[in-house]
């Protein structure tokens, strides 16, 4: 009950409202970001919706979210 708890202030405390795009990151032909965090060099191109997820991207090992992509909640790492 304790965990829980702590981790509900966590999350209430690390959510935004706003997205951070990484240097070197693509975001093309998306409809919506919202609240996620987009590490360099990623590459969004015609995904439906990025949100409250983080995306942990480098130029050496992109993330690549593409055609149609719905992502929610989620962290995406190579």
């Amino acid at each position: 009950a304790r965990y829980a708890e702590l981790l509900a202030e966590y999350l209430k405390c690390a959510r935004g409202t706003r997205a951070v795009i990484g240097a070197g990151a693509s975001v093309t032909g998306t409809a919506v970001v919202d609240g996620a965090f987009v590490g360099a060099g990623a590459d969004i191109d015609g995904a439906t919706r990025v949100e409250r997820s983080a995306l942990l991207s480098s130029p050496a090992e992109p993330v690549r979210v593409r055609d149609g992509a719905c992502v929610s909640d989620s962290v995406l790492q190579w």
